[in-house]
């Protein structure tokens, strides 16, 4: 594991061009929030490999990952699900990084609150978030919005794909041109 962790921290480091000083601060934040988070160095590091490769500069993205890593730990999620669940919340619905952790609480509730899970919810919100950017959702209150839709999508369907494909359907099919036509007449 250790081998696997410092070889994926000299992949991050080139990819970044980052210097020795900054790859071994770098990896600091990076054990200390895999301490924190109690879950192995190489996952947290994976998850931060994760969103530098959606653009992130590993800097971002070690402030983005131990909130991660602690929702992960908590509602057994994959880190990596989470951490592209938490770009797409960054990208297409402009969540701050330092409202990350907020974003992942409202999606914990949710998932507690309902039976879309937050490991749903991690799988599904990249696409998701996508479509809900297209009505100008943003911040927080939009990743509880779409936490909220997910879940009431799932009352009527019979797992959590079927209930992210019908969400995504009615998204997609809300601002059509017929769908637009028929609300006005």
């Amino acid at each position: 594991g250790a081998a696997d962790f410092q070889s994926g921290m000299t992949d991050i480091a080139l990819k970044a061009a980052l210097s020795r000083k900054d790859t071994d601060a770098l990896q600091g934040n990076i054990l200390l929030a895999a301490r924190a988070a109690k879950q192995l160095p190489e996952n947290m590091r994976a998850g931060v490999d994760v969103l530098a490769g959606f653009g992130m500069s590993p800097q971002q993205a070690t402030r983005m990952i131990a909130p991660i890593g602690k929702v992960a730990t908590a509602y057994r999620a994959e880190i990596s699900d989470l951490a592209a669940a938490s770009f797409a919340n960054f990208s297409n619905l402009k969540v701050p990084i330092a409202q990350n952790a907020k974003a992942l609480e409202i999606m914990a509730a949710a998932g507690n609150a309902g039976a879309f899970e937050i490991k749903d919810m991690a799988q599904y919100f990249p696409s998701l978030t996508a479509q809900a950017q297209a009505f100008g959702q943003k911040g927080v209150s939009a990743v509880a919005d779409l936490a909220a839709a997910a879940q009431i999508a799932r009352k009527g369907t019979g797992d959590s794909a079927s209930a992210a494909t019908n969400l995504q359907n009615l998204l997609a099919k809300i601002n059509t041109k017929e769908t637009i036509d028929k609300f006005a007449k």
